[in-house]
Formats: structure tokens, sequence, C-alpha cells
């Protein structure tokens, strides 16, 4: 605190120390050799470097500063002779940081506790970045002023055209644009029955397609039908029994051309046959699937019974 004695506060360092003199100085030259770097790199001119001449890199530090100042002062000088001296306090720095210090301004706004704003300053309307209010080819009104339902399109509410850069023909184009509207709603309702009429032909195909889903279910077997003909069944098992061997034979002799397959033939499969086929193929996951229909297993009582005395 400034009423303490600074012999009895503890050291409090002296980096403040190093933001004083011609520290400031010194720092503002370096930051003025780099940027005179930058620009002698574009423009070709020697750089000067502030380590090894620093007097001069001072110097010019000092008539760039005094350069810029008249600058400044000539610019304001031009712009109060070419508009008066009513707008000095817009080019005088001073003015508005005196006007931001002091806090005061001519709006009056009344503020709530909360911080809201209770009375005053309207909110201002947000500026679109699309351009608004703008009339283009003699037009009297925007484009978008008028939504042609028939046609499901934007257009001009003035003439009724449908086209961004069309010219306004005024009321005998928006009668013709009104005639060409109905011709063109009166061909659609020529062709609405045709549109009508396609649902009734989708479900019936829709139809066709469950029917087809229902009997396949029922011949691959995952809604099996309980009712087999025991005849059909009968022959599909013979069938598919000759099948088998006319492949295998057929396998044996690796001929393709000799066999009878044709994979062009349309052949409708029937449920009998589905049957004949789940009843005569192979299951691999058998154990006993490669055994023989004929073959007898080997089984060895004696050795059985002296495994058994052994483990005893």
């Amino acid at each position: 605190l400034p009423a303490e004695n600074p012999e009895d506060i503890p050291f409090a360092g002296d980096n403040y120390q190093r933001i004083s003199g011609d520290a400031v100085e010194l720092a503002r030259t370096t930051v003025f050799a780099w940027e005179a770097s930058e620009r002698s790199a574009v423009s070709g001119i020697d750089e000067v470097n502030p380590v090894s001449n620093p007097s001069q890199v001072e110097f010019a530090r000092r008539q760039f500063e005094l350069k810029k100042a008249k600058l400044e002062e000539d610019r304001k000088k031009s712009v109060l002779d070419k508009y008066g001296t009513g707008g000095a306090e817009h080019v005088d720095e001073g003015h508005e940081i005196r006007r931001l210090a002091l806090g005061s301004t001519e709006n009056y706004v009344e503020y709530g506790r909360d911080g809201r704003v209770v009375r005053g300053a309207a909110k201002a309307v947000a500026k679109s970045k699309y351009p608004e209010d703008i009339l283009v080819n003699n037009h009297t009104q925007v484009w978008g002023s008028w939504f042609d339902r028939r046609a499901f399109r934007w257009g001009y509410g003035d003439d009724h055209s449908l086209i961004r850069n069309s010219y306004s023909s005024g009321e005998a184009g928006r009668a013709a644009n009104e005639a060409a509207a109905a011709g063109l709603t009166t061909g659609t309702e020529r062709e609405r029955p045709m549109l009508e009429a396609r649902p009734a032909e989708e479900r019936a195909a829709a139809a066709d397609q469950a029917a087809a889903a229902s009997s396949r279910s029922e011949l691959f077997g995952e809604q099996l039908a309980p009712d087999l003909d025991q005849e059909k069944l009968k022959k599909a098992l013979k069938k598919a029994k000759k099948f088998q061997k006319d492949t295998e034979r057929h396998e044996e002799e690796a001929d393709d051309k000799k066999r009878k397959y044709n994979s062009m033939d349309t052949y409708e499969v029937t449920k009998e046959e589905m049957e004949a086929y789940r009843l005569t193929k192979g299951n691999t996951a058998d154990p006993m699937f490669n055994v023989a229909e004929g073959e007898l297993l080997d089984y060895e009582p004696e050795a059985t019974d002296a495994k058994r005395n052994k483990k005893g």
C-alpha cells in the first residue's frame, strides 16, 4: 500500500524496471528493425541491424515517426479543407477517447436490474444479405411476389411471369401467362386418369409378389404344407435318386459335354420334388454320413472288457 514503508514490506522484484526508461525505446527500435527487414526483403533495400549499427537504426526510426506524423497531419488538414470544420470531431482521435472515457451518449436507455433494456433504444433490425425491393426489367413487383400453385414455381406478381429474367409485359402479358397456365392445367388433368390407374396396377403386382413369396416359402420349407401327394412324392424320390446316380457317374467320367443339364431351361420345382431332395441329400454334419449302407462296424468286446478291468 502507498502508506506503508517500503523498507518494512518484502521485496517485490525489479521486473517493473524492465519497462521503464529507454527500455521502451529499445523495444520500439527492435520492432522497427524487424519491419524494416521485411520491407527491405521485398524492395531490395539494404536491411538495418540494431545489433551491429544501433545508432543508424535509432536515427532511421525517428525519421520514420516524424514523416508518419506529418503525413497524418496533412491528411487531416486536407479532409477539413474539403468538407469544412463541421466534422473535425470525426478526425480528432482525442474527442472519441474523451467521449468514451466519460461514458455519456445522447441516447436515453433504461436498463433493468438484470441488465436488459426496459425502455429506450429499440432493437436494430438485422439487414439481409440478399438484395431487397429491387425492381428490374420494368417490373412493378419484385421476384417472388407471386407463387403459381399449378406449376409450383415462384414468379412476378404484376404479370405472373415465371421466368426470372423476363421483361414485364403488363396486363396483356398477365392474361397470356394465365392462358398458358390454364392450358398446362388442362393437359395435366388429361394425364390424371393414367396416373390414377398406376396405383391399381402396382397393387396387383404387389399381390402377385406376395403370392409368389408365399408359394416360395412353402416350397423351401419355411412354411411347409402338411399335405403332400404320396404318389408324386414316390416319383420324386425315384427321380432324385436316379439324378444322384447320374451325377456321380458323370463326375467320374469328368465330361461336361455329356451332361443333360441346361441352365437356360425354365423348370418349376414342385413341393414333392423339394421334399424328395431334402430326404435324399446328405448331411455332412452327421458322424455316420461317410458310412456305407451295407458296411458293418467292427466290435471287439474282449478289448472293451480288458479296458474296463484295467480301469477298475
